[in-house]
């Protein structure tokens, strides 16, 4: 891969054969992610991070078709982990451990929880 190719726009081709139903292109999205999502996630669900990851990884393939920017997948990936990831830690965890859930994602740049309406 070229060293000046942003990974956003390697990535943008493949969503938009993937939205169009390519199987072999939504694959190599999702190997694609995989580290990344796994690098959000471990910090916010480190007791259930291969769960965290497998739920974050389901939501992006089912809610790809309805990304409409595909040089957002990025961004939009990494708020589906991050909320993938708390909700499986508050799910599995005290009340201690959904606060330290709760801050991991705040410093991950994305809410722990969603605000009404949104």
């Amino acid at each position: 891969m070229n060293d000046d190719i942003r990974p956003w726009d390697a990535a943008a081709p493949l969503v938009r054969a993937a939205q169009r139903g390519d199987a072999l292109a939504m694959d190599d999205l999702i190997k694609l992610v995989t580290p990344y999502v796994t690098r959000l996630c471990t910090p916010i669900a480190p007791a259930d991070t291969a769960d965290a990851v497998q739920e974050a990884l389901l939501a992006v393939f089912r809610g790809l078709r309805g990304l409409r920017d595909p040089l957002a997948f990025y961004g939009w990936v990494r708020a589906v982990s991050v909320r993938e990831a708390v909700r499986v830690a508050r799910r599995t965890a005290g009340p201690a451990a959904r606060r330290a859930a709760d801050r991991a994602a705040l410093r991950a740049g994305v809410g722990g929880r969603r605000r009404p309406g949104g």
